[in-house]
């Protein structure tokens, strides 16, 4: 009976309101009910389907939420069980899918609202001086991740907004190895894989349990904006030919420490607007086929996890309208360092780079010097950086450049004196950092400067008194010494950052 119980803890999630339901439902029951239950949720059931009161109470936080909340909270189930969730991907996602601002000021006020009503754990590990949203992300209980899924999948599964197909130990449906693929008019598609916890999702496909309507001759079109898929380390990286010519967001989630080949379906996705790609292996994986992104005309946003990046030059992508790439803990050397590579013409329109924990970044590539319609630059925890080009000045439009925690940055180009455009400057954590540039006093449009934990400085260049527009300087108690005599001129904050671990005991 013990082991039993426990059992029904576990997948209820330990939450206190399931428990509660299932404990009143099983008391004085004989022990072949248990067993029943058991049985049940253990198979993948979700607690939501046998327990009406829980999921009435559940839905009571969404009483208070607008349609686009209830959308972005119902988005949160298209990400892994159990793993952090970017808000910087949340970010990307629901800019193009609703509309929000760019620089995720909306975004943000909607997870706070979700997070006001006990929906979602905001978590910000690292509290400085950035304006970044880098080491911040979200946390959600399972019940109401499975509450997120359940509410998506609440219309007929042609009309759903959201497609997800769950692939794991290479499960895969009767029709992935079929000539014809069903028509698949999903906007949004995201794809996890080797996650083998992964049980109850919008559409799942695993063990082959499908559909009644799956193998029929006709299938139905789907008007999903959200397409999901699974696949763990069994997976045969044999792509079906899927058809899913509708799609707006994908989002490819896997696990592998080898090769990951991207799906030549995405050949046919012309309204694509976000990728996604997300490797949970414990080391990086490199991404084959990658040509295929060439194809994906209407990309605005990439995000890439833990995966090496093969040489540009190879797969000949040009991707005309991508605005934003961001790289996280991706090998991405090899990609850009080739002297024939033409990045402006490959990315004409793009005007932002996020690069974070990416460890063979020892040198910034010249050739992304020459995006000269380059907004924003943020490279933080690039531990092997030791310099940035002179060529970094030819981007008169960069209005941000964050070199967060580089630890081995020894200076900063004189030529950052021609970036007229830069408001904000982010140099926290350069410990080798040894002097600012002779002429930095020509940044005429600073308006914020952080250096925090800048140790290696040991004074300013004369020309920061000619910084007119600088508003406010961001430093720790031993930087601050430095401006000492200009504290009538320049408002000065003392921030020392910290580090929250407390998210570790959920």
């Amino acid at each position: 009976m013990e082991i039993i119980s426990v059992s029904i803890v576990k997948s209820c999630g330990r939450f206190p309101m399931a428990l509660e339901f299932v404990g009143r439902s099983l008391c004085g029951q004989p022990v072949e009910v248990w067993e029943s239950r058991q049985m049940e949720l253990s198979k993948g059931h979700s607690i939501l389907d046998s327990e009406k009161r829980v999921l009435n109470c559940l839905q009571l936080s969404l009483a208070s939420l607008d349609d686009e909340q209830k959308e972005c909270f119902m988005d949160l189930g298209l990400f892994p069980e159990d793993r952090k969730i970017p808000i910087t991907a949340l970010i990307d996602m629901w800019a193009e899918l609703y509309k929000l601002d760019k620089n995720g000021v909306q975004a943000i006020s909607n997870l706070h609202k979700l997070s006001s009503q006990s929906l979602l754990n905001l978590v910000v590990t690292r509290k400085d001086a950035s304006e970044a949203y880098d080491d911040a992300f979200v946390l959600q209980h399972d019940l109401l991740r499975e509450l997120a899924i359940h509410l998506s999948g609440q219309k007929p599964m042609e009309e759903r907004k959201r497609l997800i197909l769950d692939l794991t130990e290479n499960k895969l449906p009767e029709w992935w190895t079929e000539d014809k693929q069903p028509c698949i008019k999903a906007p949004l598609f995201s794809i996890f894989s080797g996650l083998l916890s992964l049980k109850r999702l919008i559409l799942d496909l695993t063990g082959n349990r499908l559909p009644e309507w799956w193998t029929k001759g006709k299938q139905p079109c789907f008007k999903a904006r959200v397409l999901s898929i699974s696949t763990d380390q069994k997976f045969s990286s044999s792509w079906c030919n899927m058809q899913v010519p509708e799609v707006e967001a994908l989002i490819l989630n896997f696990q592998t420490t080898k090769n990951y080949t991207l799906p030549n379906f995405m050949y046919q996705m012309k309204n694509l607007k976000v990728l996604t790609v997300t490797n949970y292996g414990s080391s990086s994986a490199e991404l084959i086929n990658f040509s295929v992104i060439g194809s994906l005309s209407n990309l605005k946003r990439i995000r890439f996890e833990k995966v090496s990046i093969p040489s540009l030059c190879d797969s000949m992508v040009e991707l005309k309208n991508l605005q934003k790439i961001s790289l996280v803990m991706c090998k991405i050397n090899q990609a850009l360092t080739s002297p024939s590579i033409q990045i402006p013409n490959m990315f004409p329109n793009l005007t932002e780079i996020n690069m974070d924990y990416c460890n063979d970044l020892v040198s910034f590539p010249d050739g992304l010097c020459d995006l000269l319609q380059l907004k924003k630059l943020s490279i933080s925890n690039c531990h092997k950086l030791s310099a940035m080009p002179e060529g970094i000045g030819k981007l008169e439009n960069l209005e941000l450049l964050r070199l967060h925690t580089c630890t081995k940055l020894q200076g900063l180009p004189e030529s950052i004196r021609n970036l007229h455009g830069l408001t904000v400057l982010d140099i926290t954590s350069c410990f080798r950092l040894k002097k600012l540039p002779k002429h930095m006093g020509e940044l005429c449009s600073l308006r914020k400067l952080y250096m925090g934990k800048c140790r290696g400085l040991k004074e300013l260049p004369a020309s920061i008194i000619d910084l007119k527009k600088l508003k406010k300087v961001v430093c720790d108690k031993e930087t601050a010494q430095l401006w000492k005599e200009l504290e009538h001129r320049f408002t000065i904050s003392i921030s020392e950052e910290t580090i929250d671990l407390k998210w570790l005991e959920s």
